[in-house]
């Protein structure tokens, strides 16, 4: 999953942006393989991002005005690293303004 989310950043941010994101993405998921239904968490809040997953309790911040933009385009730009996360995404986003 890094290897994977790494390359899809790699045109879209700086080396230096891509290693404080690899290293907020290390301090929570597991040190084995990601296990099949475990969950990540990004939250942007202004430049910062949040980083959380289901199998640790760990949380972690990493503030970079580049960061969130570029997540964005990998997962729901014009080429999205995955159709099927991309309308995951847009049907997540239009359950949670239902609810209000």
């Amino acid at each position: 999953m890094e290897e994977a989310l790494d390359e899809a950043l790699s045109t879209r941010l700086e080396k230096e942006s891509r290693e404080k994101f690899n290293n907020a993405l290390h301090r929570v998921l597991p040190d084995v393989e990601v296990p099949i239904g475990m969950e990540v968490t990004l939250v942007c809040k202004g430049d910062t991002v949040f980083v959380g997953c289901s199998y640790s309790y760990a949380k972690v911040s990493v503030k970079d005005k580049t960061l969130c933009p570029a997540l964005f385009d990998v997962y729901i730009g014009k080429n999205p690293v995955s159709d099927e996360i991309k309308e995951g995404f847009g049907a997540g986003a239009l359950a949670k303004v239902s609810e209000k």
